[in-house]
């Protein structure tokens, strides 16, 4: 398994979303990984998120939005998911922009 978190401004990937400048983007990547052989390892949908949520906590966990998911370079199964997190400049989740034109769901536990 890894997991990977990254943070920045939210309105750097969405220009023209409108989003507060002080809003923060925290991206979340679940990849299932077979350590033995190197080679991506596919897990049930859902564990994804749940990977996500338990990474996140319980604070950001209620605002944890689902972006899709890509494949490996060798391999076309979907094994990497991509999840995000808004915060405000105190740090708390706080809902997508109201012009946010990526789609992303909410994840629900």
């Amino acid at each position: 398994m890894s997991v990977l978190m990254d943070r920045g401004a939210a309105a750097e990937l969405e220009p023209d979303s409108g989003a507060d400048p002080t809003l923060s983007l925290v991206s979340v990547s679940v990849k299932g990984l077979n350590l033995l052989v190197g080679n991506s390892e596919i897990l049930e949908p859902d564990e994804y998120a749940a990977w996500a949520q338990a990474v996140v906590g319980e604070q950001w966990a209620i605002r944890l939005y689902a972006a899709g998911a890509l494949s490996g370079s060798n391999d076309k199964r979907l094994s990497t998911f991509y999840f995000y997190v808004f915060t405000d400049h105190d740090g708390h989740a706080v809902d997508k922009p109201a012009g946010w034109s990526l789609q992303l769901e909410p994840v629900t536990a």
